[in-house]
């Protein structure tokens, strides 16, 4: 019987290249994969013809995203629906509500679908390593916030960079205690977020104290009731970033409520951006990220480099995209500026 150690004999190289050259794995150069088929056919390897069978392109790509009630994952999903269906790919999305159990679920079951290659916004630190340890088996491009990986792309945006120039900006207006609502707090992505935070009040000599992070599920009603409590407080916040749509509207209820006026009485800055914001009372200076470039990247990737298995560079790279401030009528210098 014909093993993966006698074909790697004959090849000169390792099992593991072996293994992965079988596999089609994009790490692997065209001429290697190439190579070791041809090694494997002519010593009558079993595996062989099943493998190609497997290998058949099915001109499909799994899209996995936490949520597609967040503006810009449905822009995601539209730009990656027009750019891979121009290609004749089909897309199979799936929705992993930053539950890992689920995202593990969902990698397992398109491999074996199987589908061409995934894109895939991790809710791990090490993305799908942390859920299917190893190589993987089919092209993988991850879009959004984890550790640099050598196994895949990362396409992000630079959130340490938005993070300080968000406080920077608010520091310039003349606020000395800024708050920060975001989501929960085991996520990395959130971890990250926060991590710049606290660096960007060090940076701009800000007291932890006056300046509280404030972490929650996706819930508008508990965010409300979150800065409900926080206005009772003497050192109140003059201004407060938004993370997510749930804080954003909760903040808005519990500022109407307390009979706020933005910006006199309390600034906001959205740290996502939609269309919805243009049209608030005032509107909403938030800032803009990338998405649009972030996800035609992906789908660039994913075509050229893994999808068409061209011989081009395949060692993964980090990219990440910088947005910019959009300034509004929602945030200016605190009332009292003594604050």
């Amino acid at each position: 019987m014909v093993t993966l150690e006698d074909i790697a004999r004959e090849a000169g190289c390792s099992v593991a290249t072996v293994s992965r050259a079988l596999s089609n794995n994009s790490r692997i150069s065209a001429a290697t994969r190439g190579r070791v088929r041809e090694i494997a056919d002519q010593l009558g390897y079993s595996g062989s013809a099943l493998l190609r069978a497997t290998l058949q392109r099915q001109h499909t790509v799994g899209l996995v995203i936490p949520s597609i009630r967040s503006g810009h994952y449905y822009e995601d999903v539209s730009l990656l629906h027009d750019v891979l269906s121009d290609e004749g790919y089909k897309i199979i999305l799936s929705c992993h509500h930053n539950d890992q159990a689920r995202d593990r679920e969902i990698l397992q079951s398109l491999i074996a679908h199987p589908v061409d290659g995934i894109i895939h916004t991790p809710c791990t630190p090490h993305g799908f390593e942390d859920l299917l340890p190893g190589a993987p088996t089919i092209p993988i491009v991850e879009l959004g916030s984890r550790m640099p990986s050598p196994e895949v792309d990362l396409i992000c945006a630079d959130e340490d960079g938005a993070i300080r120039e968000i406080v920077e900006y608010l520091v310039g207006l003349g606020h000395r205690r800024i708050a920060l609502f975001t989501g929960r707090k085991d996520l990395f992505h959130i971890r990250v977020r926060t991590d710049s935070f606290r660096a960007a009040l060090n940076a701009n000599s800000l007291l932890k104290r006056d300046c509280a992070i404030v972490y929650g599920p996706s819930s508008i009603h508990w965010f409300r009731n979150a800065m409900t409590e926080l206005l009772t407080e003497e050192n109140r916040p003059t201004a407060v970033v938004l993370g997510n749509k749930p804080s954003l509207v909760g903040v808005l209820q519990a500022a109407n409520l307390a009979g706020l006026t933005l910006p006199r009485d309390l600034s906001l800055v959205s740290f996502t951006s939609e269309d919805w914001h243009t049209v608030t009372t005032p509107p909403l200076t938030t800032y803009l990220h990338p998405y649009q470039e972030m996800g035609m990247m992906a789908a660039q990737l994913l075509k050229q480099r893994f999808l068409r298995n061209e011989d081009t560079d395949l060692t993964p790279k980090v990219i990440r995209f910088t947005g910019e401030i959009i300034e509004r009528q929602s945030a200016a210098p605190p009332y009292d500026l003594s604050a």
